[in-house]
């Protein structure tokens, strides 16, 4: 579907008024889907918190910090992605139809996005019904026979990838192996997952049902990717990048992290403990180890303490919640000093690009930690008159903030299109390969 589509608006657009016009369309229709999940999935101000915290906290997943959901970019993996949420929301809502319908149209956007989505779908109809077992069951066969078959692209389920080829991949595409993803990319991992956990286990049942799966998706696309990939190097596992189910764990795992706020807090002691060390893993989820054993942490408090009443003075409850606090500011802080002296290492011209690529630009979190103080502790609810202020506000800020383009980029999209080289592409179409993005 993007292909045409995009085509049709470059020809009538230009590329790129094309490229800026879809990255915009993506941003809106994936924020579109966010709020639809928030309103099904709470009520009152939790609903704002979800959306919040869905664009603030960190929606990087997988290896090497490249990838991340809902970028604003000219790809259609945002749209993708967006539709899956709506699946989610048609499946809390028990309109199995339309999630049929929302994920066969991802796919037809892009299949390998969609693919978490499918899954959560698959596993979802089993636990409804078991009758749906024998139709999983029946594509499965299929999709093997015609392996059997040598019918593309069902004959690389079954075949390894060149060996020179994969070493290659390894060298130069490390992203497409779990298994040489740094340590830093295992806290990411955990500390959404643990989110999702705890906000299953007082969530409505549908919606326990969603998280539990989700997790369990993001957890076999890992599982799936080591073995298929890392180890079998099957050519299907490698390009199907099962690894990207991790993106339903990040996005969703933030929209957890929203309930967990406003359910842990207004609880006991041990509760809101559970909450302070939750946070502290999804804001300091870069610091993969330290990351990993706040989460573990949380998830002890929240699950080894079921029914126990259990007093803390509240001289050591605020102790503790004031050294979370140093932490997440010295975490923040010192992860900014880093970014600082990398890019006091590299040219001037480029230290644009590196920043974007490390991050720099796009660290929220301290939002993040603002807005859920100010909706568990803050009761004044501000008057209509200053909330329409700051929407014209923002209404003015968003066009000048959100092109993220480079100097450079911005120079070369306003000037005249090369007509020689239009004209050399035209006379022999086809794929265009760029190579280190030359």
């Amino acid at each position: 579907i993007f292909r045409p589509l995009f085509t049709s608006l470059t020809a009538a657009l230009g590329g790129p008024a094309a490229t800026m016009a879809t990255a915009l369309a993506a941003g809106l229709f994936f924020f579109a889907a966010a709020v639809a999940l928030a309103w099904r999935l709470a009520e009152g101000r939790t609903r704002y918190l979800i959306v919040v915290l869905m664009a603030t906290l960190p929606s990087i997943y997988g290896g090497f910090r490249i990838f991340a959901f809902a970028e604003a970019s000219a790809t259609p993996r945002p749209f993708a992605e967006a539709l899956v949420l709506f699946g989610f929301v048609a499946l809390l809502a028990k309109r199995l139809p339309l999630a049929f319908a929302c994920m066969a149209l991802a796919a037809a956007f892009h299949p390998i996005m969609a693919l978490a989505g499918i899954a959560v779908l698959a596993i979802w109809t089993l636990m409804d019904d078991r009758r749906w077992l024998w139709a999983w069951i029946s594509v499965g066969a299929l999709a093997l026979i015609a392996a059997a078959a040598g019918v593309a692209p069902f004959d690389r389920i079954i075949q390894p990838i060149d060996a020179q080829w994969l070493e290659i991949l390894v060298t130069r595409s490390p992203l497409l192996f779990p298994d040489l993803w740094a340590a830093k990319s295992v806290g990411r991992i955990v500390a959404k997952s643990s989110a999702l956990l705890i906000a299953a286990s007082f969530a409505p049942p549908q919606t326990r049902k969603l998280f539990t799966i989700v997790v369990l998706v993001g957890a076999s696309g890992i599982i799936a990717a080591h073995i298929l990939g890392d180890r079998l190097h099957l050519l299907l596992a490698i390009q199907a990048q099962t690894w990207r189910f991790l993106w339903i764990v990040s996005a969703m795992g933030s929209a957890a992290a929203a309930l967990c706020v406003v359910e842990l807090w207004s609880r006991d002691q041990i509760s809101r403990l559970t909450l302070v060390f939750l946070g502290l893993a999804l804001v300091l989820s870069q610091y993969g180890i330290v990351s990993s054993v706040f989460a573990a942490t949380a998830l002890a408090l929240r699950f080894g303490f079921t029914g126990a009443t259990i007093t803390i003075p509240n001289a050591a409850f605020w102790g503790v919640v004031g050294i979370a606090a140093c932490l997440l500011l010295f975490g923040v802080g010192f992860a900014h000093y880093q970014i600082q002296q990398a890019l006091s290492l590299v040219p001037a011209d480029m230290a644009g690009k590196v920043a974007g690529a490390l991050g720099a630009p796009m660290d929220l979190t301290l939002v993040a930690v603002a807005a859920a103080i100010w909706v568990v502790a803050i009761r004044w609810r501000p008057p209509l008159w200053s909330i329409a202020a700051v929407a014209a506000v923002a209404a003015l800020l968003v066009p000048l903030s959100w092109d993220r383009r480079s100097e450079e980029s911005a120079f070369t999209d306003k000037t005249p299109p090369l007509r020689d080289l239009q004209q050399a592409l035209a006379a022999r179409p086809g794929e265009i390969y760029w190579v280190n993005g030359i």
